[in-house]
Protein backbone atom coordinates (compact mmCIF):
# COMPACT_ATOMS: atom_id res chain seq x y z
CA UNK A 1 0.00 0.00 0.00
CA UNK A 2 1.06 3.70 -1.08
CA UNK A 3 2.21 5.54 2.68
CA UNK A 4 2.58 9.11 2.98
CA UNK A 5 4.75 10.61 4.70
CA UNK A 6 3.19 11.73 7.81
CA UNK A 7 5.17 12.66 11.67
CA UNK A 8 3.16 10.92 14.18
CA UNK A 9 4.22 13.53 16.99
CA UNK A 10 1.69 15.33 19.19
CA UNK A 11 3.71 17.66 21.63
CA UNK A 12 3.52 16.13 25.09
CA UNK A 13 1.81 12.99 24.27
CA UNK A 14 4.79 10.59 24.35
CA UNK A 15 7.83 10.83 25.83
CA UNK A 16 9.62 10.78 22.17
CA UNK A 17 7.97 13.93 21.23
CA UNK A 18 10.64 16.39 21.79
CA UNK A 19 13.40 14.41 20.65
CA UNK A 20 15.86 15.67 18.60
CA UNK A 21 18.86 14.41 16.50
CA UNK A 22 22.12 15.70 15.00
CA UNK A 23 24.56 14.79 12.89
CA UNK A 24 28.18 14.90 14.08
CA UNK A 25 31.53 14.89 12.69
CA UNK A 26 32.43 11.45 14.01
CA UNK A 27 36.40 11.75 12.68
CA UNK A 28 36.83 15.23 12.68
CA UNK A 29 40.81 14.38 11.75
CA UNK A 30 39.75 12.03 8.67
CA UNK A 31 38.07 12.64 5.42
CA UNK A 32 38.19 9.31 3.14
CA UNK A 33 37.68 9.27 -1.04
CA UNK A 34 34.46 8.43 -2.09
CA UNK A 35 33.32 6.31 0.63
CA UNK A 36 30.44 4.01 0.05
CA UNK A 37 30.30 1.48 3.06
CA UNK A 38 30.79 1.68 6.85
CA UNK A 39 31.68 -2.09 7.96
CA UNK A 40 32.41 -2.47 11.71
CA UNK A 41 35.87 -5.08 11.82
CA UNK A 42 34.54 -8.10 13.83
CA UNK A 43 36.72 -9.18 16.95
CA UNK A 44 38.04 -5.81 17.07
CA UNK A 45 35.06 -3.65 18.81
CA UNK A 46 36.99 -0.29 18.37
CA UNK A 47 37.62 -0.43 14.52
CA UNK A 48 36.09 0.30 11.98
CA UNK A 49 35.92 0.19 7.69
CA UNK A 50 35.36 1.89 4.86
CA UNK A 51 35.17 1.33 1.30
CA UNK A 52 36.80 3.76 -1.04
CA UNK A 53 35.24 3.85 -4.63
CA UNK A 54 38.15 4.00 -6.51
CA UNK A 55 39.45 0.84 -4.80
CA UNK A 56 40.88 0.96 -1.06
CA UNK A 57 39.57 -0.23 2.33
CA UNK A 58 40.95 1.80 5.29
CA UNK A 59 40.44 0.25 8.91
CA UNK A 60 41.30 3.41 11.72
CA UNK A 61 40.41 3.34 15.31
CA UNK A 62 36.79 4.08 16.45
CA UNK A 63 37.53 6.88 18.38
CA UNK A 64 36.84 10.80 17.50
CA UNK A 65 40.48 11.64 18.54
CA UNK A 66 42.19 9.53 15.41
CA UNK A 67 43.42 10.79 12.77
CA UNK A 68 45.25 7.78 11.23
CA UNK A 69 44.08 4.94 8.52
CA UNK A 70 45.72 1.55 7.65
CA UNK A 71 45.30 0.04 4.46
CA UNK A 72 43.28 -2.78 4.77
CA UNK A 73 43.71 -4.02 0.95
CA UNK A 74 43.96 -1.64 -2.39
CA UNK A 75 43.16 -2.62 -5.57
CA UNK A 76 43.14 0.46 -7.68
CA UNK A 77 44.34 -1.23 -10.75
CA UNK A 78 42.09 -3.32 -11.05
CA UNK A 79 39.34 -1.56 -10.44
CA UNK A 80 37.14 0.27 -13.08
CA UNK A 81 35.29 3.20 -10.87
CA UNK A 82 35.16 5.43 -13.86
CA UNK A 83 31.40 5.19 -14.61
CA UNK A 84 29.10 6.95 -11.87
CA UNK A 85 27.62 3.53 -10.48
CA UNK A 86 30.98 1.20 -11.16
CA UNK A 87 33.92 0.84 -8.47
CA UNK A 88 35.01 -1.14 -5.08
CA UNK A 89 31.33 -1.07 -3.52
CA UNK A 90 31.02 -3.63 -1.31
CA UNK A 91 32.54 -5.02 1.82
CA UNK A 92 31.56 -8.05 4.11
CA UNK A 93 33.74 -9.20 6.89
CA UNK A 94 33.69 -13.59 7.27
CA UNK A 95 32.04 -13.99 10.69
CA UNK A 96 35.74 -15.56 12.03
CA UNK A 97 37.48 -12.57 10.30
CA UNK A 98 39.63 -12.42 13.50
CA UNK A 99 41.10 -16.30 12.91
CA UNK A 100 40.90 -16.89 8.99
CA UNK A 101 41.51 -13.29 8.06
CA UNK A 102 38.71 -13.59 5.25
CA UNK A 103 36.78 -10.98 3.74
CA UNK A 104 34.42 -10.46 0.73
CA UNK A 105 34.12 -7.39 -1.62
CA UNK A 106 32.15 -6.59 -4.60
CA UNK A 107 34.02 -4.70 -7.40
CA UNK A 108 33.57 -3.63 -10.85
CA UNK A 109 36.52 -4.92 -13.33
CA UNK A 110 37.65 -3.04 -16.17
CA UNK A 111 36.15 -4.64 -18.66
CA UNK A 112 32.31 -3.73 -16.52
CA UNK A 113 32.02 -6.83 -15.11
CA UNK A 114 30.98 -7.67 -11.55
CA UNK A 115 33.52 -9.15 -9.35
CA UNK A 116 32.58 -11.21 -5.78
CA UNK A 117 35.79 -11.73 -4.62
CA UNK A 118 37.71 -13.26 -1.19
CA UNK A 119 40.72 -11.64 0.42
CA UNK A 120 42.82 -12.72 2.93
CA UNK A 121 44.49 -10.02 5.93
CA UNK A 122 47.30 -11.23 7.20
CA UNK A 123 49.16 -10.92 10.46
CA UNK A 124 50.36 -7.27 9.90
CA UNK A 125 46.53 -6.55 9.02
CA UNK A 126 46.54 -5.88 5.49
CA UNK A 127 45.80 -7.73 2.40
CA UNK A 128 47.65 -8.68 -0.27
CA UNK A 129 46.31 -8.23 -4.12
CA UNK A 130 47.18 -11.56 -4.65
CA UNK A 131 45.74 -13.11 -1.86
CA UNK A 132 42.33 -13.26 -3.96
CA UNK A 133 40.12 -15.90 -4.63
CA UNK A 134 37.34 -15.19 -7.02
CA UNK A 135 33.95 -16.44 -6.80
CA UNK A 136 31.63 -15.02 -8.93
CA UNK A 137 32.15 -12.64 -12.06
CA UNK A 138 29.41 -11.40 -14.31
CA UNK A 139 29.13 -9.20 -17.44
CA UNK A 140 27.25 -5.58 -16.82
CA UNK A 141 25.50 -4.85 -20.24
CA UNK A 142 24.97 -1.43 -19.28
CA UNK A 143 27.28 1.27 -17.10
CA UNK A 144 24.49 1.64 -14.23
CA UNK A 145 22.80 -0.16 -11.59
CA UNK A 146 25.30 -2.28 -10.52
CA UNK A 147 23.93 -2.17 -6.36
CA UNK A 148 27.21 -4.08 -4.88
CA UNK A 149 26.46 -4.25 -1.33
CA UNK A 150 27.14 -7.99 0.26
CA UNK A 151 26.23 -8.67 3.83
CA UNK A 152 26.55 -11.90 5.97
CA UNK A 153 23.35 -13.00 7.86
CA UNK A 154 22.32 -14.54 10.66
CA UNK A 155 22.67 -17.83 8.99
CA UNK A 156 26.12 -17.29 7.98
CA UNK A 157 25.60 -17.66 4.55
CA UNK A 158 26.76 -14.42 2.15
CA UNK A 159 23.80 -12.28 0.66
CA UNK A 160 24.56 -10.61 -2.34
CA UNK A 161 22.43 -8.12 -4.21
CA UNK A 162 22.42 -7.51 -8.10
CA UNK A 163 20.92 -4.67 -10.07
CA UNK A 164 18.83 -5.30 -13.57
CA UNK A 165 22.00 -4.65 -15.57
CA UNK A 166 21.30 -0.53 -15.89
CA UNK A 167 20.14 1.59 -18.84
CA UNK A 168 16.19 2.34 -17.97
CA UNK A 169 13.19 0.07 -17.44
CA UNK A 170 15.15 -3.18 -17.65
CA UNK A 171 15.00 -3.27 -20.96
CA UNK A 172 16.27 -7.07 -20.75
CA UNK A 173 13.87 -7.98 -18.30
CA UNK A 174 16.62 -9.08 -16.08
CA UNK A 175 14.47 -8.50 -13.12
CA UNK A 176 11.85 -11.36 -13.72
CA UNK A 177 14.06 -14.06 -15.48
CA UNK A 178 15.03 -16.49 -12.92
CA UNK A 179 17.65 -17.33 -15.75
CA UNK A 180 19.55 -14.59 -15.14
CA UNK A 181 21.86 -13.40 -12.20
CA UNK A 182 20.88 -9.48 -12.68
CA UNK A 183 18.38 -7.95 -10.32
CA UNK A 184 17.88 -10.51 -7.76
CA UNK A 185 19.68 -11.09 -4.14
CA UNK A 186 22.03 -14.12 -4.00
CA UNK A 187 22.39 -16.74 -1.09
CA UNK A 188 25.23 -18.61 -1.13
CA UNK A 189 27.63 -20.80 1.70
CA UNK A 190 31.38 -20.11 0.96
CA UNK A 191 32.34 -22.22 3.96
CA UNK A 192 31.93 -25.09 1.47
CA UNK A 193 32.56 -25.66 -2.23
CA UNK A 194 30.72 -28.01 -4.77
CA UNK A 195 32.03 -28.85 -8.02
CA UNK A 196 33.60 -26.37 -9.62
CA UNK A 197 31.86 -23.72 -7.72
CA UNK A 198 34.50 -21.82 -5.02
CA UNK A 199 31.29 -22.17 -2.98
CA UNK A 200 28.41 -24.16 -2.38
CA UNK A 201 24.51 -23.93 -3.16
CA UNK A 202 22.53 -23.48 -0.02
CA UNK A 203 20.30 -26.46 0.07
CA UNK A 204 17.26 -24.67 0.90
CA UNK A 205 18.10 -22.34 -1.60
CA UNK A 206 14.19 -21.76 -3.41
CA UNK A 207 15.91 -23.16 -6.90
CA UNK A 208 18.72 -25.46 -5.73
CA UNK A 209 18.75 -28.45 -7.84
CA UNK A 210 16.17 -27.12 -10.44
CA UNK A 211 15.89 -28.56 -13.65
CA UNK A 212 14.40 -25.66 -15.47
CA UNK A 213 18.01 -23.98 -15.72
CA UNK A 214 17.28 -21.25 -13.11
CA UNK A 215 20.28 -20.26 -11.18
CA UNK A 216 20.57 -22.05 -7.55
CA UNK A 217 22.32 -18.95 -6.40
CA UNK A 218 18.87 -16.81 -6.46
CA UNK A 219 16.94 -16.03 -2.86
CA UNK A 220 14.97 -13.60 -4.16
CA UNK A 221 13.96 -11.81 -7.35
CA UNK A 222 12.70 -8.40 -9.43
CA UNK A 223 14.94 -5.96 -8.08
CA UNK A 224 16.08 -2.88 -9.74
CA UNK A 225 19.04 -1.83 -7.93
CA UNK A 226 19.25 -2.49 -4.48
CA UNK A 227 22.15 -0.42 -3.55
CA UNK A 228 21.93 -1.00 0.43
CA UNK A 229 20.60 -4.18 2.51
CA UNK A 230 20.68 -4.83 5.63
CA UNK A 231 20.51 -8.73 7.73
CA UNK A 232 18.99 -8.33 10.64
CA UNK A 233 20.74 -10.30 13.08
CA UNK A 234 18.47 -9.96 15.76
CA UNK A 235 14.93 -10.86 13.98
CA UNK A 236 16.66 -12.04 10.74
CA UNK A 237 14.67 -9.89 8.90
CA UNK A 238 16.07 -9.22 5.80
CA UNK A 239 16.13 -5.15 4.96
CA UNK A 240 16.13 -4.12 1.37
CA UNK A 241 16.35 -0.51 -0.01
CA UNK A 242 15.22 -0.75 -3.71
CA UNK A 243 15.91 2.59 -5.89
CA UNK A 244 12.94 3.48 -8.48
CA UNK A 245 12.99 4.37 -11.78
CA UNK A 246 10.87 7.18 -12.66
CA UNK A 247 8.23 7.63 -9.29
CA UNK A 248 8.98 5.34 -6.17
CA UNK A 249 11.58 4.51 -3.76
CA UNK A 250 10.67 1.35 -2.14
CA UNK A 251 11.80 -0.55 1.23
CA UNK A 252 11.46 -4.88 0.75
CA UNK A 253 11.79 -7.29 3.79
CA UNK A 254 12.84 -9.71 1.68
CA UNK A 255 11.66 -13.44 1.70
CA UNK A 256 13.17 -16.58 0.45
CA UNK A 257 12.04 -17.23 -3.19
CA UNK A 258 10.36 -13.35 -3.09
CA UNK A 259 9.27 -11.79 -6.61
CA UNK A 260 9.36 -8.57 -5.74
CA UNK A 261 7.98 -7.33 -9.16
CA UNK A 262 10.56 -5.40 -11.22
CA UNK A 263 10.19 -4.71 -13.99
CA UNK A 264 6.18 -4.94 -13.76
CA UNK A 265 6.48 -3.05 -10.80
CA UNK A 266 7.72 0.50 -9.36
CA UNK A 267 7.32 -0.85 -5.92
CA UNK A 268 3.04 -0.96 -5.74
CA UNK A 269 2.12 0.90 -8.69
CA UNK A 270 2.78 -0.99 -12.09
CA UNK A 271 5.74 0.12 -13.91
CA UNK A 272 4.15 0.61 -17.53
CA UNK A 273 0.23 -0.35 -16.98
CA UNK A 274 0.05 -1.55 -20.86
CA UNK A 275 2.21 -4.39 -20.19
CA UNK A 276 1.55 -5.30 -16.09
CA UNK A 277 0.51 -8.54 -15.86
CA UNK A 278 0.67 -9.94 -12.49
CA UNK A 279 -1.61 -12.90 -12.53
CA UNK A 280 -0.25 -15.94 -10.74
CA UNK A 281 2.76 -13.97 -9.83
CA UNK A 282 2.21 -13.78 -6.45
CA UNK A 283 4.21 -10.42 -6.30
CA UNK A 284 5.71 -9.11 -2.72
CA UNK A 285 4.46 -5.27 -2.51
CA UNK A 286 6.96 -3.26 -0.40
CA UNK A 287 6.55 -2.44 3.51
CA UNK A 288 7.44 1.13 2.66
CA UNK A 289 7.74 3.46 -0.53
CA UNK A 290 7.66 6.78 -1.04
CA UNK A 291 7.11 9.51 -4.39
CA UNK A 292 9.88 11.44 -6.00
CA UNK A 293 7.65 14.47 -5.68
CA UNK A 294 9.26 15.83 -3.21
CA UNK A 295 13.08 15.48 -4.55
CA UNK A 296 13.70 12.73 -2.73
CA UNK A 297 14.61 10.46 -5.91
CA UNK A 298 17.20 7.73 -4.47
CA UNK A 299 16.82 5.63 -1.64
CA UNK A 300 19.94 4.56 0.32
CA UNK A 301 19.06 1.65 2.80
CA UNK A 302 19.96 1.52 5.96
CA UNK A 303 20.20 -0.01 9.35
CA UNK A 304 17.95 -1.34 12.52
CA UNK A 305 19.30 0.64 15.39
CA UNK A 306 19.91 -0.89 18.53
CA UNK A 307 22.46 1.63 20.05
CA UNK A 308 22.43 4.35 22.97
CA UNK A 309 23.40 7.80 21.66
CA UNK A 310 19.87 7.62 20.54
CA UNK A 311 17.30 6.27 22.47
CA UNK A 312 14.26 7.06 21.08
CA UNK A 313 15.26 5.78 17.95
CA UNK A 314 16.15 2.00 19.40
CA UNK A 315 14.19 -0.40 16.94
CA UNK A 316 13.77 1.79 14.21
CA UNK A 317 15.04 0.98 10.76
CA UNK A 318 16.71 4.44 9.45
CA UNK A 319 17.39 4.93 5.81
CA UNK A 320 17.80 8.04 3.66
CA UNK A 321 17.88 9.32 0.35
CA UNK A 322 21.11 9.86 -1.68
CA UNK A 323 19.89 13.19 -3.73
CA UNK A 324 17.96 15.36 -1.28
CA UNK A 325 19.95 13.73 1.90
CA UNK A 326 17.09 13.71 4.02
CA UNK A 327 16.92 10.80 6.82
CA UNK A 328 13.64 9.31 8.17
CA UNK A 329 13.01 6.30 10.69
CA UNK A 330 10.65 3.37 10.54
CA UNK A 331 9.34 0.92 13.10
CA UNK A 332 10.87 -2.19 12.05
CA UNK A 333 8.99 -4.27 14.24
CA UNK A 334 5.02 -3.06 13.66
CA UNK A 335 5.72 -1.10 9.86
CA UNK A 336 2.71 1.48 10.80
CA UNK A 337 1.47 4.33 8.48
CA UNK A 338 4.32 6.49 9.86
CA UNK A 339 7.58 7.00 8.71
CA UNK A 340 9.24 10.28 10.85
CA UNK A 341 11.32 12.76 9.35
CA UNK A 342 14.54 13.05 11.59
CA UNK A 343 16.70 15.92 10.05
CA UNK A 344 18.73 16.58 6.84
CA UNK A 345 22.48 15.96 5.26
CA UNK A 346 23.88 18.70 3.20
CA UNK A 347 25.31 16.35 1.31
CA UNK A 348 24.94 13.20 -0.67
CA UNK A 349 23.87 9.96 1.79
CA UNK A 350 26.03 7.20 -0.11
CA UNK A 351 25.75 4.71 3.22
CA UNK A 352 24.78 3.93 6.74
CA UNK A 353 26.96 1.77 9.12
CA UNK A 354 26.85 0.39 12.61
CA UNK A 355 29.98 0.11 14.85
CA UNK A 356 30.19 -3.07 17.44
CA UNK A 357 27.98 -1.05 20.10
CA UNK A 358 25.28 -0.67 16.95
CA UNK A 359 25.85 3.23 17.06
CA UNK A 360 24.51 4.62 13.81
CA UNK A 361 27.23 6.41 10.89
CA UNK A 362 26.08 8.27 7.80
CA UNK A 363 28.68 8.43 5.04
CA UNK A 364 28.81 11.86 2.81
CA UNK A 365 29.76 10.77 -0.46
CA UNK A 366 31.33 14.08 -1.95
CA UNK A 367 32.81 15.55 1.42
CA UNK A 368 34.39 11.98 2.03
CA UNK A 369 32.83 12.64 5.81
CA UNK A 370 31.58 10.54 8.39
CA UNK A 371 29.14 11.57 10.96
CA UNK A 372 27.04 9.86 13.79
CA UNK A 373 23.52 9.91 14.03
CA UNK A 374 22.79 10.88 18.10
CA UNK A 375 20.32 12.46 20.02
CA UNK A 376 20.26 15.51 21.98
CA UNK A 377 18.14 17.36 24.87
CA UNK A 378 16.32 20.32 23.72
CA UNK A 379 16.69 22.62 26.61
CA UNK A 380 18.68 26.16 25.88
CA UNK A 381 21.07 25.11 28.94
CA UNK A 382 22.52 22.15 26.75
CA UNK A 383 26.49 22.38 26.69
CA UNK A 384 27.69 18.99 24.57
CA UNK A 385 27.01 21.24 21.41
CA UNK A 386 30.31 22.75 20.15
CA UNK A 387 30.33 25.09 19.03
CA UNK A 388 26.70 25.97 19.18
CA UNK A 389 23.62 25.92 21.41
CA UNK A 390 20.67 26.43 19.93
CA UNK A 391 17.17 26.88 20.99
CA UNK A 392 13.57 28.18 20.40
CA UNK A 393 10.83 30.50 22.46
CA UNK A 394 8.32 29.73 22.51
CA UNK A 395 7.41 26.17 21.78
CA UNK A 396 4.28 25.56 20.84
CA UNK A 397 4.41 29.14 19.23
CA UNK A 398 1.99 31.01 17.73
CA UNK A 399 2.69 33.84 14.93
CA UNK A 400 6.18 34.45 16.08
CA UNK A 401 9.46 32.69 17.18
CA UNK A 402 12.64 33.55 18.26
CA UNK A 403 15.42 31.37 17.87
CA UNK A 404 18.70 31.73 20.38
CA UNK A 405 21.94 30.50 19.23
CA UNK A 406 25.07 30.96 21.41
CA UNK A 407 28.32 30.25 19.71
CA UNK A 408 31.62 29.79 21.53
CA UNK A 409 33.71 29.64 18.24
CA UNK A 410 33.63 31.97 15.03
CA UNK A 411 32.21 29.47 12.35
CA UNK A 412 29.84 29.87 9.08
CA UNK A 413 26.33 28.82 10.25
CA UNK A 414 22.75 28.16 7.91
CA UNK A 415 19.62 28.54 9.39
CA UNK A 416 16.57 26.44 7.32
CA UNK A 417 12.60 24.97 8.33
CA UNK A 418 11.51 22.06 7.01
CA UNK A 419 7.68 20.64 7.74
CA UNK A 420 7.16 17.39 8.84
CA UNK A 421 7.60 15.74 5.22
CA UNK A 422 10.48 17.09 5.19
CA UNK A 423 10.26 19.40 2.47
CA UNK A 424 11.98 22.72 2.37
CA UNK A 425 9.79 25.70 3.57
CA UNK A 426 12.40 28.97 4.63
CA UNK A 427 16.02 29.76 5.00
CA UNK A 428 16.04 32.47 7.69
CA UNK A 429 19.99 32.87 7.05
CA UNK A 430 22.45 30.97 4.93
CA UNK A 431 26.59 30.94 4.79
CA UNK A 432 26.28 33.99 7.45
CA UNK A 433 29.52 34.28 9.90
CA UNK A 434 28.61 33.61 13.62
CA UNK A 435 30.91 34.84 16.31
CA UNK A 436 31.43 33.92 19.95
CA UNK A 437 28.53 34.91 22.21
CA UNK A 438 24.27 35.09 21.98
CA UNK A 439 22.06 35.50 18.56
CA UNK A 440 18.94 36.13 18.59
CA UNK A 441 16.67 35.03 15.51
CA UNK A 442 12.92 36.62 15.47
CA UNK A 443 10.97 34.45 12.62
CA UNK A 444 7.77 35.89 12.06
CA UNK A 445 5.85 32.50 11.32
CA UNK A 446 2.24 34.24 10.19
CA UNK A 447 2.38 32.46 6.64
CA UNK A 448 2.69 29.19 8.50
CA UNK A 449 -0.08 26.43 8.62
CA UNK A 450 -0.75 24.86 11.99
CA UNK A 451 1.95 22.12 12.33
CA UNK A 452 4.91 20.56 13.06
CA UNK A 453 8.04 21.92 11.64
CA UNK A 454 11.69 21.07 12.04
CA UNK A 455 14.61 24.16 12.17
CA UNK A 456 17.77 22.69 11.00
CA UNK A 457 20.92 24.47 12.00
CA UNK A 458 23.96 23.63 10.15
CA UNK A 459 27.74 24.70 11.17
CA UNK A 460 31.23 22.85 10.16
CA UNK A 461 30.52 20.91 13.07
CA UNK A 462 27.24 19.12 11.66
CA UNK A 463 23.91 19.07 11.90
CA UNK A 464 21.53 20.54 14.65
CA UNK A 465 17.42 20.55 14.83
CA UNK A 466 14.73 21.40 16.75
CA UNK A 467 11.07 20.27 16.27
CA UNK A 468 8.61 23.14 17.10
CA UNK A 469 5.45 23.67 16.79
CA UNK A 470 2.86 26.56 15.07
CA UNK A 471 -0.34 26.69 16.71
Amino acid sequence: MYRLFLLLLVLGCTPHAQAQYELRDAFPELTFDLPVDIVAVPGEEDRLAVVEKPGRIVVFANDAATSATQTLLDITPQVNSSPNEAGLLGLAFHPDFATNGYFYVNYTTGNLATRISRFQAGAEGTAAASSETILITFPQPFENHNAGCLRFGPDSYLYIATGDGGSGGDPQNNGQNRKSILGKMLRIDVNQTEGERPYAIPADNPYAGNNEGFLPEIYAYGLRNPWKFYPDPETGTLWVADVGQNKIEEIDRVEKGGNYGWRLMEASACYNPSTCDTAGLNLRLPVWEYSHDQGDVSITGGMVYRGQAAPSLQGKYIYGDYVSGRIWSLDAVAVSDTSPFLLKMNGNISTFGLDAAGELYVANYRQGKLYQLVEVTPTPSRSSMTPLDFSVQPNPGGAAFQFTINTQATDKATLQLFDHQGRHVDTLFRNERVTPGTRQVDYAARHLPSGVYIAQLTTSSGLQTLRLVRQ
